[in-house]
């Protein structure tokens, strides 16, 4: 994980009792294994030493142990609010219960996915964008709608956990970048028998046969879709036989300019530009290539922030373009009536 300086991951099944560490580079918290089996437990692995910022940025910033905070934890669940500078996100990380053609775990289930409506109102900042790494035991298979589409479904009928994944998405403003051609990119190494089909998990079915089935999900705030890649790798240390494959993603975020930043923006921009200049066509041809260098901030800023850009971007290339012209006062006298 730190060689491949991944900033957030997720892990299930640890067994583990609930508590948070530091391993390596990574602040650790666990939800903890159930108490009476020792079975289940999900944990977060938090990167303190890779920056999250772009490397041209001149911040270089790390999230630290004091910028985390749990909303809440299960054995099968942890809602954690990171509130970093120009990093303000809630991470969900989730192992959804199986299910079955037994009616207990079906109840199971639906308790479980039902849940989430409660826990996600105990957000401190509802409108935060959000990210899930679940493992949703759930198919996707003949349904697009909102933050899913139709890339690599599944064949057959959905069980009922694929019902709850989708609801849960439309519900929470969630998108499924696994879903979309331009957004996955299949298995990585590419090699010979490299899959693209999306599968996250195998199966034994018998008679030396295994079925694949994608089930575990990188969800993003419908914001970020534009701006997210997702990828598999085989990423079992432990084990010779085929499980579960790692699901990467790769998010591009910006954040509005806050405290002195935005001052500095504001600044820059200025309000003085030459109106008369306006008719000037040189000059208009100079304030249109202004615009086309505009640099759109990305989808997770929010629609009032992206006016603010916009505003301040127009006035920085009317100031550039439209110069005020100096204003000149009367010249000073050569000598003073003091000298004569």
């Amino acid at each position: 994980l730190s060689n491949d300086k991944v900033l957030i991951a997720r892990l299930q099944e640890s067994g583990l009792p609930q508590g948070q560490r530091p391993i390596g580079d990574f602040f650790v918290i666990s939800s903890g294994a159930q108490p009476e089996t020792g079975q289940l437990g999900t944990e977060i692995w938090i990167n303190t030493a890779v920056t999250y910022d772009d490397d041209e940025s001149k911040h270089q910033r790390t999230i630290n142990r004091n910028h985390i905070s749990v909303v809440h934890r299960t054995p099968r669940l942890l809602l954690v609010a990171i509130r970093a500078p120009g990093f303000t996100y809630d991470v969900l990380v989730g192992h959804a219960p199986n299910i079955n053609n037994q009616e207990r775990y079906t109840k199971r289930t639906a308790t479980w996915w039902n849940s989430l409506d409660g826990i996600l109102a105990k957000r401190a900042t509802p409108k935060a964008p959000m990210i899930a790494l679940m493992d949703a035991n759930a198919q996707i298979a003949g349904h697009t709608g909102p933050g899913i589409g139709p890339h690599n479904q599944a064949k057959g009928k959905e069980n009922a956990s694929s019902y709850y994944l989708r609801r849960f998405a439309a519900k929470h403003n969630m998108s499924l970048p696994q879903t979309y051609e331009e957004n996955h990119h299949g298995e990585w190494p590419r090699q010979a028998g490299s899959s693209n089909d999306g599968r996250t998990w195998a199966r034994p079915a018998g008679e030396g046969r295994t079925t694949y089935h994608r089930i575990d999900y990188i969800m993003v705030d419908s914001t970020l879709l534009n701006g997210t890649s997702t990828w598999t790798s085989k990423y079992e240390l432990l084990r010779e036989s085929e499980d579960h494959w790692a699901v990467h993603g790769e998010i591009t975020m910006q954040a509005p300019p806050r405290g002195a930043e935005a001052r500095q923006s504001t600044i820059r921009c200025g309000r003085g530009y030459d109106k008369a200049g306006t008719n000037d066509t040189d000059k208009i041809e100079t304030f249109k290539k202004e615009l086309r260098d505009y640099e759109h901030p990305a989808y997770a800023v929010d629609v009032h922030a992206h006016q603010r850009y916009i505003d301040q971007y127009v006035l920085y290339a009317a100031r550039k373009a439209f110069p005020m012209p100096r204003k000149r006062g009367p010249k000073a006298d050569y000598m003073s009536q003091a000298t004569w």
